[in-house]
């Protein structure tokens, strides 16, 4: 079940700490079940745990996000080099000279 919600603060969502706590709070299977967050015994650790939950989250995001456009930029690098070979070469030439190229190898 996907959680909606919007954010008009002046600062990121990870640098708020009770907003972050409302957010884990509500991502309950049943946000009505249970204490109501306000009345937690230990509001301010349930906030600190939360707000260290969503920053681990946004620094993972951008990890991802920098795997991802190294492998890009490496597949469009292996894309360039195949359309350079086939400007080159003909299809069969290229393939020709691929197999010797690669039976030097093997005798080396």
């Amino acid at each position: 079940m996907p959680v909606s919600f919007k954010w008009k603060g002046g600062a990121p969502l990870m640098d708020n700490g009770d907003f972050s706590g409302e957010m884990v709070w509500g991502c309950k299977p049943k946000p009505c079940w249970g204490v109501p967050r306000g009345e937690l015994e230990f509001k301010g650790a349930f906030d600190e745990a939360s707000n260290n939950l969503i920053r681990a989250g946004g620094k993972f995001a951008a990890l991802i996000q920098l795997y991802d456009g190294t492998l890009k930029g490496a597949r469009s690098g292996v894309d360039q080099i195949k359309a350079d070979l086939f400007d080159n070469f003909d299809g069969d030439a290229a393939a020709v000279r691929f197999r010797e190229e690669k039976m030097l190898l093997k005798r080396r």
